[in-house]
């Protein structure tokens, strides 16, 4: 006679499928919360960038590079796309000193020490162009 069977607990079809259901939404809620805390303080920002530059899927993201040392500076990093090649200098310190301009309108500068701007080109089939700058603010 084996008792294993009568003494191990088992979950009904119900059951599980409940608890999947609460694990999706948990996990759900869980990247929203994520995603809320990252992105909100440059929402405002993100959406300018990407009405003064349609389709270049702007990136912000600001803070320091290891938050255990005190001595690193803070950075506000910006990613734009862009249509034209960034390695042309009037281009690019045309759009960087609009995406500046733009970040100083939509986000307070004062606690970050650097700008850091990324301009990348994406050409189908090739590989992406890409030329970044730091400003110290």
């Amino acid at each position: 006679m084996s008792s294993s069977s009568a003494s191990s607990p088992r979950l009904s079809g119900p059951r599980v499928v409940l608890l999947m259901f609460g694990f999706g939404i948990l996990m759900v809620s869980v990247l929203w919360v994520y995603f809320e805390y990252q992105t909100r303080p440059f929402r405002e920002l993100t959406i300018a960038l990407a009405e003064e530059f349609p389709e270049s899927r702007p990136l912000v993201q600001g803070g320091q590079e290891h938050l255990a040392d005190a001595n690193e500076p803070m950075i506000l990093r910006i990613l734009v796309t862009v249509s034209f090649d960034p390695t042309e200098d009037a281009a690019f310190k045309r759009a960087v000193e609009q995406i500046r301009a733009i970040a100083e309108e939509h986000h307070d500068l004062t606690e970050y020490d650097q700008l850091e701007v990324h301009l990348i080109q994406r050409i189908p089939e090739q590989e992406p162009i890409a030329r970044a700058t730091i400003l110290e603010l």
